[in-house]
């Protein structure tokens, strides 16, 4: 029996159609658009049908998913198309956290350029 994710949400905006020449398992792959559409890991794993026990067990399993490379390469798969969409690269969006950063900074908001590093840290992929 092949497992459906339910819908993201009910207008549709984040389906992707699906392309499994990655070999993805269908949880996988409803995982993968999870993550895409914004969900945190945790969030995405369990929309995905994954079951889990504690957080701290989800938690773990979601990010061993995450780092999976079929996953990894999927969720960049289903990036592509957003990005080139809205054409912003990850470069200029560093540039716009930056200077959110610098004026909040300026303006002696050390709280809104805290939240703005941070943007930018995970951005990078720190967090």
């Amino acid at each position: 029996m092949i497992y459906t994710p339910p819908p993201l949400n009910k207008h549709k905006r984040c389906y992707w159609g699906s392309s499994n020449k990655l070999q993805l398992t269908p949880k996988q792959e409803a995982f993968a658009l999870g993550v895409v559409c914004g969900l945190n890991l945790s969030d995405a794993y369990r929309r995905a049908g994954y079951k889990g026990g504690t957080r701290k067990t989800v938690n773990e399993a979601a990010s061993r998913l995450y780092k999976n490379s079929k996953v990894i390469a999927r969720i960049e798969e289903l990036h592509r198309p957003i990005v080139e969409r809205t054409q912003i690269t990850l470069e200029r969006h560093l540039e716009i956290l930056e200077e959110i950063r610098d004026k909040a900074v300026e303006k002696s908001k050390y709280g809104m350029a805290i939240n703005a590093h941070i943007a930018l840290g995970r951005a990078l992929g720190f967090y």
